[in-house]
């Protein structure tokens, strides 16, 4: 959508300014055509020389408004607030063959072990693995049950991302702990059903709360026959009920524009699904792929070789992917903007040139045509400033009328744009002043310098080039 939209802009930019020398060469043709050199036919020459002046500031002016949005737009996206911190890190993605670790038992035991390879490399602070990180969704949703809180009839059940991480994965991810404390390898190793939640989830699902000691589980349907206790089914085999210990703060999940946070939890990975347990059972996300946050003292991208080799010591033959550091990931979820940006800029500054040239090139043909009476009128006593005045406002007329036209043309444009925006007013009136005043200047500018060149000339010369 991004780029179909900034293709068509550019293509649709491209056509209008390809026919301007066009439609010039036509009404020249026609003026040849013309018997004599009227008063008709000059004025039609001047309506459609200014016309297209005019076209070309208000083209010129639209594109840059759009311009100065999507820069505004992709600054504030990069100011956002992570929630994390990407520097000194890097992820890779490993996965375990089911048919070499059929049960979750066999995928924990390997985890451990590449956690435990990549903890000895030299350079490296903390390890961690999770089965999805922020901006590369690969977690697991679904509805939550409250301990002890019913729902009433009709209500939405509230949803949660459940990612099955290792201890101390926000440090290696650099997250802040707003409350309570971080899962410890005793919760995993031991199997507890201890989490993290984040503040998204605390404002989404338990509406506010304190939610340390507070019992959560993933939502499956009870066997027929089951009885409800305080609005919570009981049955074996059932998800087991997960105690808050920790809050830590909301991270973009998966996009850096999104308006709404994602409630997600974080549980030990040795307790959600696995090879061996069926997806029915709703424990949370299989753990057969997890994705590595290996943060360092030393460049992440220096610890690419060490960490390849850790992990094939544990098996040679498990697969590697998506070697990239914790920041490239945060880079490829501004990437898109950054195109649209790339792209719009481009377009603006093309346009910007081509309206600048051809305001220019306009006046001195106009100025070149008029020698004479230039001339005439510097040799009765008229002022070399009140020639550049007249030329000036001749040229001036027309650029405001197209810088009108312009603006009413971006306020028309910039709506479409707003899907593409991030905390940004697409008709925000400090850049559809700041572009309209900058484009009148300049292109006061290209009307000056031809009109100035006209002042100097000597009534005579003007005369007899006449």
């Amino acid at each position: 959508m991004t780029v179909a939209f900034t293709l068509a802009l550019g293509i649709a930019a491209s056509v209008a300014f390809g026919l301007i020398p066009v439609l010039r060469s036509l009404t020249f043709a026609t003026g040849l055509r013309d018997p004599g050199r009227g008063p008709t036919a000059t004025r039609r020459q001047q309506r459609t020389r200014h016309a297209l002046m005019a076209a070309q500031v208000a083209l010129a002016l639209a594109l840059l408004v759009g311009a100065a949005l999507m820069v505004q737009s992709y600054d504030r996206l990069r100011a956002v607030d992570l929630g994390f911190t990407p520097g000194s890190a890097l992820t890779l993605r490993v996965g375990l063959p089911r048919q070499d670790y059929p049960t979750r038992a066999a995928a924990v035991t390997a985890h451990r072990a590449i956690l435990e390879r990549l903890e000895r490399e030299a350079g490296v602070e903390t390890v961690s693995a999770s089965t999805g990180l922020p901006l590369a969704d690969a977690c697991f949703g679904n509805a939550i049950v409250i301990k002890g809180q019913a729902f009433p009839d009709g209500a939405r059940t509230p949803v949660a991302r459940l990612c099955a991480v290792s201890e101390g994965h926000v440090k290696a991810m650099g997250m802040r702990l707003v409350g309570g404390r971080d899962l410890e390898r005793a919760d995993v190793d031991s199997r507890r059903p201890n989490v993290l939640v984040n503040e998204a989830f605390v404002t989404a699902v338990l509406g506010g709360v304190d939610p340390i000691g507070r019992q959560i589980r993933s939502s499956a349907p009870p066997p027929q026959g089951v009885s409800f206790a305080d609005g919570n089914a009981e049955w074996e085999g059932a998800p087991p009920w997960l105690t808050v210990v920790g809050v830590v703060a909301n991270t973009p999940f998966e996009n850096l524009t999104e308006r709404t946070p994602v409630a997600v939890v974080y549980m030990p990975f040795s307790i959600p699904g696995g090879p061996d347990i069926p997806n029915v059972a709703l424990l949370g996300p299989s753990i057969s792929a997890k994705t590595y946050v290996v943060r360092s003292t030393v460049s992440p991208a220096a610890l690419t070789s060490a960490v390849q080799r850790s992990v094939r010591a544990v098996d040679g033959s498990l697969a590697i992917a998506q070697i990239v550091t914790l920041q490239g990931v945060v880079d490829g979820g501004a990437a898109q903007m950054a195109l649209t940006m790339a792209l719009l800029v481009i377009a603006a500054a093309v346009a910007l040139a081509s309206g600048v040239i051809g305001i220019y090139g306009v006046i001195a043909y106009v100025v070149s045509q008029r020698r004479g009476e230039i001339g005439v009128r510097l040799a009765l006593g008229a002022s070399p400033d009140t020639v550049v005045l007249m030329i000036v406002k001749q040229g001036a007329s027309v650029v405001l009328a197209g810088v009108a036209a312009g603006l009413a043309l971006a306020a028309a444009g910039s709506g479409w744009l707003r899907a593409l925006l991030f905390g940004v007013d697409p008709h925000n009136p400090a850049i559809f002043a700041g572009v309209g005043v900058l484009l009148a200047a300049v292109a006061f500018v290209a009307c000056w310098l031809p009109a100035r060149s006209a002042a100097r000339v000597s009534p005579t010369e003007a005369l007899r080039a006449d």
